[in-house]
């Protein structure tokens, strides 16, 4: 009984934590880091493949 209410809070806790605005804005920005740096590594090996 006292472990499902803790992860009752915990649940709820976790959940406002993934939809904070803080949270977005970072994953945001570290998702256009990755895209980015997937893109200039594709296009640096398709320049290596070339060569």
């Amino acid at each position: 009984m006292v472990a499902e209410r803790i992860f009752f809070v915990a649940g709820k806790e976790f959940a406002d934590y993934l939809t904070s605005r803080k949270f977005l804005v970072i994953l945001a920005l570290l998702l256009m880091l990755t895209l980015l740096g997937m893109h200039r590594g594709v296009d640096r090996y398709n320049q290596d493949l070339e060569s």
